[in-house]
């Protein structure tokens, strides 16, 4: 993740643990780092961390992240996989889970 001068920078703080199912995340200045015992760990940021903020983080629909974000699709989208769906983002549309 390139350490300090990677995507997420420094932490923000301590790694918080007792989320659902057993999870942990912890904060940096550019996004976060969510874990847990079925997924393992996975950093969210930006737009698509928002748009699963929006609906309850590891507590929603959506759960907890099961892959990195992943980018090069068609007019500059991302997406990132999580247990019960997927995030995608485009310039133009924004971020929206399917």
């Amino acid at each position: 993740m390139g350490y300090e001068n990677g995507k997420l920078g420094y932490p923000t703080g301590n790694e918080i643990c007792g989320l659902k199912n057993g999870g942990c995340y912890q904060s940096f200045q550019g996004g976060t780092i969510h874990w847990s015992p079925a997924t393992g760990s996975y950093a969210t940021w930006g737009a698509i961390r928002t748009a699963w903020g929006a609906l309850g983080y590891e507590n929603g629909k959506l759960g907890y992240p099961t892959g990195s974000e992943v980018c090069g699709l068609e007019n500059g989208g991302c997406y990132q996989t999580f247990q019960g769906g997927t995030v995608h983002w485009s310039p133009t549309a924004g971020a929206r889970a399917i």
